[in-house]
């Protein structure tokens, strides 16, 4: 009766354990921003440049204010991302389609757009009809005067980082990061920026380092709240991240 018993229990400690999903935490040190509890800035006579990684992956696009009178123009032929030497084109020539699609009730089939449904006691269909329209990637983006757009394109980091000292699976008492200095991180990285005011090119370097990893689960990382920043409770518990800051991203993984 015992083994009864307890082989459900062992079965189901064996699923939940599997399915645990793990983050692996990557923190960023820019060279020469600003950073508060939105962003990381950079900033020249021209333009406000805001940085946010947060994301699983990382984001490594950015965001752009343009604080003159005048139109600037984003060059994105001319603009890169550049991870451990290899670099990134943000222009990619690339076609793009926006498409929309309505559906009408009918009773009878019609060409090959048709599809049927039991509905009721007898046979509906429905008739799609879908309008595409294609346009080409901008290679330049214009910003207004005292407006912004936002650039996203690239991850930072697609691929857990493996070493001998970074346990996969930490329990909670595990969790050791490693410290990394500029000259000796596994992820460096930078973007080259090209903008024009008044047809006058200039060119701006941004660079980033990965200072600190670490592995640890979702019982760490995460936490469950029942209630919103105005008290109000939430119709089912959300999880949500615990430290969350623009100069860190992960990695999610089982």
């Amino acid at each position: 009766m015992k083994k009864t018993i307890l082989l459900p229990i062992i079965l189901s400690f064996l699923t939940s354990c599997s399915d645990l999903l793990y983050f692996q935490e990557f923190k960023v040190a820019s060279v020469g921003g600003k950073e508060n509890s939105d962003g990381i800035y950079f900033e020249d006579a021209n333009c406000e440049v805001k940085y946010n990684f947060w994301s699983d992956g990382g984001n490594a696009g950015f965001e752009i204010y343009n604080k003159t009178e005048s139109n600037l123009v984003i060059d994105l032929n001319k603009c890169f991302f550049i991870r451990n030497g290899y670099s990134y084109q943000y222009f990619q020539n690339r076609t793009f389609a926006n498409s929309s699609a309505t559906s009408v009730e009918a009773t009878n089939a019609v060409s090959n757009y048709v599809m049927k449904t039991s509905i009721s006691s007898r046979t509906k269909a429905a008739v799609y009809k879908s309008n595409s329209t294609e346009y080409l990637e901008k290679e330049f983006v214009t910003i207004p005067p005292k407006a912004r757009v936002s650039i996203v394109e690239f991850n930072i980091q697609n691929d857990r980082y493996t070493n001998c000292d970074l346990k996969k699976y930490p329990s909670s008492k595990e969790v050791k990061p490693l410290i990394f200095m500029q000259n000796g991180t596994p992820v460096i990285f930078k973007n080259i920026i090209v903008y024009s005011i008044a047809n006058t090119p200039v060119s701006i370097e941004h660079n980033f380092y990965v200072t600190e990893i670490k592995n640890c689960s979702e019982k760490v990382y995460m936490e469950t709240r029942t209630k919103d920043g105005c008290g109000r409770s939430y119709v089912t518990p959300k999880k949500v991240f615990k430290n969350e800051e623009a100069s860190r991203f992960y990695l999610s993984y089982e």
